[in-house]
């Protein structure tokens, strides 16, 4: 199955595993099952699908949900399945009463299809997250080197070896459970009628659990505690309920055992287990997953039934539940390793390719005796919005007497939205470096001014798309740019709460745009000591909501209403000039110096070049931008002219051509809205490499070499964008 799964996609294996499944069930209700042979091989077939199933749906929610997304839907998940149970057994429960069981199998092949077709739909819409791993070079390797592979596995990853231990002790604890249970139950009742009464209100009780174990501990305590604590969670559990049969064998305990060995295990263990595996590299997941759950499992669980076996007859309940809390120990103490490896990676991951090389602020203490005139005070408010002079006038301000800049801070703070974010930056990270008992007074800032808004906001975003499409975009783009900033102003109040001074290798895989470092960035800031003050920064990552089908149809105006409300009471900057302004948003093509400022920076946005930009250095952008007009086939630079400016193609086309060694001019590309045009110049100081002419009429905006170099110093970002730009180009 490992080179199965190396030779073709997760989602196809699951398809055809899915598929199995149904023929498997038409094969039994056609042939018939007439004996206990063929009960057993049907059984065993049924199971084993079973088993696979499992393992891919696993490995399908690791590809498709980065760590974060699996966190927050692993509550739904787990309340999904155990709602299927339930429905299951319904269904079971109803089919018996005309059919027999081998009648009734057909009902498994029509359940199937619905499943099918959602399959073929998710293959055609949905893409896996970017995987890139070391391992890439690994894959079509026969068995013998996917076996090399797993061990090698073993030998680099502590966590893959846990991993495995576990699922060996987990097997034995969850045996022996069941094997107390149903002897506590026949104990209690002799009568096979009355047995058969009782397992069936069991077997409702099972399901009733299994939904309750996925609200209150899947769904709450998860995202809550972390994947760390709620992982000790099942071992926990199996303590108590072989310390409550140790106590008397009551039949309670024996209930207690039975939820503890299945449902437990399916709505919080399974969950958790699945969480863990995404802190391996991506390419290991799968190898390893398949053989814990398709080799380690069956063997643990063949193991397990021969040694009960030999020893259940000759051990009272007593001594079989004191070995049980023997066991339950060991996996207690082996998911607390589990859980420090996983820990350790994900900090390891967030660590990598970090290089302390940025200018830190001066650590030394400030003197806190300077008492400012309120002709001082504005002064340096008024340097805190300078971008150059704001450091500076930080660093002034963390030196104020803590008494008087308590007071300061009380009248400022209010108002401290509407300075630019580089500013709110520079006087957080001053403040906290240099007076850190003001600390709980700036998370209430944040809280009361930042969080609290876009908690109310966000839910209603669905509702955008009943806006005008001017409006709409830029209505998006006001909210991400809030977004934007308090993930910004966030990270620098987490920063004092980094002893290992991981946060640089942290911001770096969150501004990367790659979906899965940035929830193992989000995971590491969630094992921060004050773990309720970095769980804030999650939901500010999450994509704004899409309506759903019901709303697409029936759109709700009172939601709509409400978020409109929102935006008007908000106290953001960018989102008041939004709703001050969006009746002049048209959705008719004008040239670039006749579009609303607020449409103007949309366009800024949507170029990958200034992609990473704040609203903020976006309108400074703007201000420093000629626009410049072109006719079909006039001449933008030749080959050969200085380079002294970059141009953003706003509408048209640009023909990029150079002469070969025949002096004949040779089509390089072609370069359409959105692409800057001469960069290269900008970067080497050397003359144009070729020519550019437009193909038709073309709008252009024009950056000069000095603008360009000082943004990059204050921005180094936009070197990314270029970089992504110019090899984009090179694969073309």
């Amino acid at each position: 199955m490992t080179v199965a799964l190396e030779r073709t996609t997760t989602l196809k294996l699951f398809g055809w595993c899915w598929l199995s499944l149904a023929i498997l069930a038409l094969l039994g209700w056609v042939l018939g099952i007439h004996d206990q042979t063929s009960a057993f091989l049907f059984y065993l077939a049924i199971s084993l699908v079973e088993l696979l199933l499992g393992s891919l749906g696993a490995l399908l929610l690791g590809q498709y949900f980065s760590i974060t997304e699996s966190k927050r839907l692993a509550g739904q998940m787990s309340v999904s399945l155990a709602l299927g149970g339930l429905m299951g057994a319904l269904i079971v429960s109803l089919m018996a009463i005309w059919l027999s069981p081998a009648a009734s199998l057909w009902m498994i092949s029509l359940l199937t299809l619905p499943g099918l077709l959602l399959l073929i739909f998710y293959q055609r819409t949905q893409k896996p997250l970017n995987i890139h791993t070391e391992d890439d070079d690994a894959s079509h390797q026969d068995p013998v080197g996917s076996l090399k592979f797993l061990v090698d596995c073993f030998r680099e990853h502590p966590l893959a070896r846990w991993l495995s231990l576990g699922v060996v002790i987990a097997v034995l604890v969850q045996c022996l459970q069941e094997i107390l249970a149903f002897s506590i139950y026949e104990h209690y009742f002799s009568d096979p009628s009355e047995l058969a009464i009782f397992l069936g209100i069991a077997v409702a009780l099972l399901h009733l659990s299994s939904l309750v174990l996925a609200g209150l501990v899947t769904s709450r305590l998860l995202p809550k505690a972390g994947i760390q604590l709620t992982h000790l969670f099942h071992p926990i559990f199996n303590l108590l309920s072989f310390a409550a049969i140790a106590l008397g064998g009551r039949l309670w305990a024996a209930v207690f055992a039975h939820i503890a060995s299945d449902p437990l295990d399916a709505s919080v263990n399974s969950p958790v287990t699945t969480l863990l595996y995404n802190a391996l590299p991506q390419q290991r997941q799968g190898r390893l997953r398949l053989l814990n759950d398709g080799m380690i499992y069956p063997l643990s669980l063949g193991l397990a039934g021969i040694l009960l076996l030999l020893i259940e007859p000759h051990l009272s309940w007593l001594a079989l539940a004191a070995l049980g809390l023997v066991l339950s120990f060991v996996l207690l103490g082996i998911h607390w390793k589990a859980g420090h490896w996983y820990r350790h990676n994900i900090q390891q991951q967030a660590a990598e390719g970090q290089m302390n090389l940025t200018r830190r602020s001066s650590t030394d203490p400030l003197d806190q005796g300077f008492r400012p005139t309120s002709a001082q005070l504005q002064h340096l408010f008024k340097a805190l919005r300078h971008p150059i002079k704001s450091e500076v006038a930080a660093i002034k301000l963390a030196s104020i007497q803590p008494r008087v800049l308590g007071k300061v801070l009380h009248s400022i703070l209010p108002k401290f939205r509407y300075y630019p974010l580089a500013a709110q930056i520079q006087l957080v990270r001053q403040l906290l470096l240099h007076q850190p008992q003001f600390r709980p007074i700036l998370f209430d800032w944040f809280r009361v001014h930042w969080e609290e808004p876009l908690a109310r906001i966000y839910p209603l975003t669905s509702s955008l798309t009943l806006l005008p499409p001017a409006q709409s975009s830029i209505a998006e783009l006001v909210i991400e740019n809030q977004r934007y900033q308090a993930r910004k102003l966030l990270l620098e109040l987490l920063r004092p709460l980094d002893p290992k001074d991981q946060l640089q290798g942290v911001e770096t895989r969150l501004d990367a745009g790659d979906e899965r470092q940035q929830a193992q960035a989000l995971e590491s800031l969630s094992l921060l000591p004050e773990r309720h003050l970095s769980k804030r920064l999650a939901p500010l990552f999450e994509p704004l909501l899409e309506p759903s089908l019901l709303q697409i149809f029936w759109p709700s105006n009172k939601q709509f209403y409400r978020l409109i409300r929102e935006l008007e009471e908000s106290s953001d900057p960018w989102i008041e000039l939004f709703i001050r302004s969006r009746s002049t948003f048209t959705a008719q093509p004008l040239a670039y110096p006749r579009r609303p400022l607020m449409q103007r920076l949309e366009l800024l946005k949507q170029i990958p070049l200034f992609a990473q930009l704040s609203l903020d250095d976006l309108r400074l952008l703007d201000a420093q931008l000629q626009p410049r007009h072109l006719k079909h086939e006039e001449i933008l630079f030749v080959e050969g002219d200085a380079g002294d400016s970059l141009y953003i193609l706003v509408t048209g086309e640009i023909e990029i051509s150079r002469l070969n060694d025949e002096g004949e001019a040779e089509v390089l590309a072609y370069l359409e809205a959105g692409q800057p045009v001469g960069e290269m110049s900008l970067l080497d100081d050397q003359p144009r490499s070729a020519t550019a002419c437009a193909t038709q009429p073309t709008e252009l905006l024009k950056l000069d070499r000095l603008r360009f170099h000082s943004l990059v110093m204050q921005r180094p970002q936009i070197l990314l964008g270029m970089c992504r730009v110019l090899a984009a180009r090179l694969r073309q």
